[in-house]
């Protein structure tokens, strides 16, 4: 599932490019949108599918093995555990991967690429060390499958694919990696893991898109309310992420009942440190927090519960 902080990310990047390029319409605002939220998923499928991809290569490598002239002793006990491996079969098993439209992945990483990455990790000592338990585990399955999504994050090959597929794969990086983590630790015992990571209604609509809606609708509305506390700044001359990211917190404070005040000054300020400049995040937070109390002030900020504005 995604969370908010990548759904206000998504929010932020489509409020920037709307603001770069004010012809495009509310409707092909949403549109981008929920196109940046659907690579999020197809960016989880994308890595599972090359990492079964290539664990499928130890197939490959049992037969090259076997096919030898004169095979070794290794050749011919060879396995290929790690497709053999319960956390692959699961995996590829899986409904909600099989139900996904793969056809469109087959240009990024062939067979000639998945080999070179396959002979590459079959070297490593994690690797050499799992072909030699006689008796392995569901733990030494998905020790080793989680060695071989290690690995992957570091090579040089791999990265490149992905940016070359995904442009973008910086802002759902850590999501990514962290739910494929979670995946390989239980997919085995729970086959509907995978489906959590789906989009969500709630936090893509009723949250994500409700906000790009009322930034776009009341831009120049919260441009006009943070022109008394820039002091002596003009508008123009603030960075454009944080003149967006201050808008979404303005929409936060007023339209959303149900968030704490201070989880969305928070979680601007820490957007700002990601995609912004330096100083942004000083700038956000003495702004962000003088609108509040101007607002407070004002009886507009309403919050359902307790101990919400503060």
């Amino acid at each position: 599932m995604l969370s908010r902080r990548n759904i206000r990310i998504k929010v932020m990047q489509s409020v920037y490019s709307w603001f770069q390029d004010k012809e495009l319409s509310e409707r092909n605002v949403v549109r981008n949108y929920k196109q940046h939220v659907a690579t999020s998923y197809e960016l989880l499928i994308f890595n599972t599918r090359n990492i079964i991809q290539i664990c499928a290569m130890s197939v490959n490598d049992k037969n090259w093995r076997k096919g030898k002239h004169l095979p070794t002793e290794n050749d011919r006990a060879f396995r290929p555990m790690l497709y053999e491996n319960p956390v692959i079969s699961a995996l590829e098993a899986n409904a909600t991967y099989r139900d996904y439209n793969k056809d469109s992945f087959n240009q990024y990483l062939d067979a000639t690429q998945a080999k070179k990455i396959y002979l590459e990790f079959s070297k490593t000592p994690e690797y050499l060390n799992y072909l030699d338990i006689k008796d392995p585990q569901v733990e030494d399955h998905i020790t080793i499958v989680l060695e071989l999504w290690k690995f992957l994050c570091s090579h040089y090959l791999y990265i490149e694919l992905v940016y070359d597929a995904y442009p973008n794969w910086i802002d759902d990086d850590s999501l990514v990696k962290g739910f494929l983590k979670r995946l390989i630790k239980g997919i085995v015992d729970d086959e509907e893991l995978l489906k959590q990571y789906k989009p969500d209604y709630e936090t893509v609509e009723e949250f994500g898109q409700t906000l790009l809606e009322d930034i776009v609708e009341h831009f120049e509305d919260y441009d006009k309310q943070l022109i008394p506390f820039l002091q002596n700044w003009e508008i123009e001359r603030i960075a454009t992420v944080d003149r967006v990211l201050i808008k979404m917190a303005l929409s936060e404070f007023l339209k959303f009942p149900s968030i704490p005040t201070k989880v969305t000054i928070n979680e601007y300020v820490d957007i700002a440190k990601m995609y912004s400049t330096d100083k942004s995040k000083d700038f956000l937070n003495g702004i962000l927090d003088a609108l509040l109390k101007d607002l407070v002030a004002s009886d507009v900020v309403r919050k359902t519960g307790r101990g919400l504005i503060q």
